[in-house]
């Protein structure tokens, strides 16, 4: 499909309604091999680093030609575009937030007036926090008027293309499903509207013919994509988070995301990642050792409230995925193709969950956050 640009032209955006393998299976090469990411081919040869990038995408004046840039590069079948840290992310959130208006507080960390719940009776109808609920509410009513201005929604479009396309890159996935931020963007498309229209007057025409046809997202079905293609590390337990941060090696200078150490994935704030394997813990780290599944992933036996502090901003976003997910599934006007991603994405976490997992699937225990089979 072609997916418009800022500029008015068409870019191929591999914007097909079934999801393709991921393109890649390596990690970016590492700094101490004498690269930041592998060697870039085709069009992404030119292609600036992503600390450029994101000066760009900031800046009003070249922010369409940098999108523009990033959404040919990432749709080029040509070669892979792996990113080399998380600026670009960071400044899609950036850009996001002010797309939304969004003058609140930041929604992305968790304070002590706003403490998470995680309940699997309530993981359908509420959000962990309420500062998840009113970033929630406050895009649903961005998005079910005509509150965006045209050139802002299809700012908004393009970045969920950009995202959408990288996350077709396997040494993307966890420096995009790691990021709150990128989580937060993601799932505030989710609640785009299908009875109103965020298009300006003059495409106010072809925005009835889409909702008449009813088989028409241009928001919900990218993001959706992004969500299947990061399932695997969208682990509602956090112990799969718990487990990277405690022993997925890191940095050997933490100050720099790209300088990691051999053959490691590129994660969001590196220095959080490899804290025991840096023996910061001390004989505590031997402890938790002893209860890693190294088959599993997973941490066994780690109090709750240990995997909270290293964690919950990351889970309640996850968390938060489900109401957004409930909304489309009682809309009646949900278009068909959404409904049959939001099913699939429903699978890929069952399908995760029953991973060398033998129990009961209720779990009511309060010692352990629940799983995506109570869910």
């Amino acid at each position: 499909a072609l997916t418009t640009m800022m500029d008015g032209t068409t870019a191929a955006a591999a914007a097909t309604p079934s999801r393709k393998r991921s393109r890649s299976s390596q990690p970016p090469l590492s700094a101490s091999s004498g690269n930041a990411r592998p060697k870039l081919k085709g069009i992404a040869a030119g292609l600036p680093d992503g600390a450029t990038l994101a000066v760009l995408l900031l800046d009003t004046k070249t922010r369409n030609a940098a999108l523009n840039t990033l959404l040919q590069v990432s749709a080029s079948h040509e070669s892979n575009y792996p990113l080399d840290g998380d600026d670009v992310l960071n400044a899609f959130v950036t850009i996001v937030y002010e797309i939304f208006d969004w003058d609140a507080p930041s929604p992305l960390h968790c304070s002590a007036d706003d403490l998470p719940t995680f309940d699997a009776k309530e993981a359908w109808t509420r959000h962990p926090t309420k500062a998840c609920g009113d970033w929630a509410a406050h895009c649903e009513q961005k998005l079910s008027s005509k509150a965006l201005e045209s050139t802002k929604f299809k700012a908004y479009e393009v970045i969920l293309m950009i995202l959408r396309n990288m996350s077709f890159v396997a040494a993307n996935l966890r420096l995009m499903a790691y990021s709150p931020g990128v989580l937060s963007i993601v799932i505030a498309a989710l609640y785009e509207s299908t009875t109103s229209s965020n298009l300006s007057s003059e495409d106010d025409t072809r925005s009835t013919l889409a909702n008449v046809n009813s088989d028409v997202s241009r928001l919900a079905l990218p993001a959706l994509h992004i969500l299947s293609n990061l399932s695997p590390y969208l682990d509602v337990t956090g112990q799969r988070l718990l487990s990277e941060k405690l022993f997925l090696e890191q940095a050997v200078d933490t100050a720099n995301l790209s300088k990691t150490g051999e053959d490691c994935p590129l994660v969001p704030n590196g220095h959080t990642f490899g804290q025991l394997s840096a023996g910061s813990w001390g004989f505590g780290g031997m402890w938790l050792a002893k209860r890693l599944d190294s088959k599993e992933d997973i941490v066994h036996d780690v109090p709750k409230s240990i995997l909270l502090s290293l964690t919950q901003d990351h889970l309640v976003w996850v968390w938060s995925i489900f109401p957004a997910l409930l909304k489309l599934l009682l809309d009646c006007k949900s278009p068909r193709t959404v409904v049959l991603q939001v099913i699939e994405l429903l699978q890929e976490f069952i399908g995760h969950a029953r991973v060398a997992v033998v129990g009961p699937v209720e779990d009511t225990s309060d010692k352990r956050i629940a799983s995506a089979r109570a869910i």
